[in-house]
């Protein structure tokens, strides 16, 4: 995959993360399927380019630290 396809899957990532309010704090398990869904597919994103950036993307799909 290319750094293309990459910044693709972390715009769609970031669009639909959940808002960070009540409502999603409410709902907690959205936000929890949400994160572990990025950190996944940045699992599998670094066994298809040994020179991708997980940090890089998962800052880019909208995960902080």
């Amino acid at each position: 995959m290319t750094r293309k396809d990459f910044e693709g899957l972390a715009a769609i990532l970031k669009a639909l993360k959940p808002a960070w309010n009540d409502y999603a704090l409410t709902y907690n398990g959205a936000a929890k399927l949400w994160k572990e869904t990025a950190i996944e597919l940045a699992s599998w994103c670094a066994t298809q380019n040994p020179r991708f950036d997980r940090a890089r993307f998962l800052k880019a799909c909208g995960l902080e630290g």
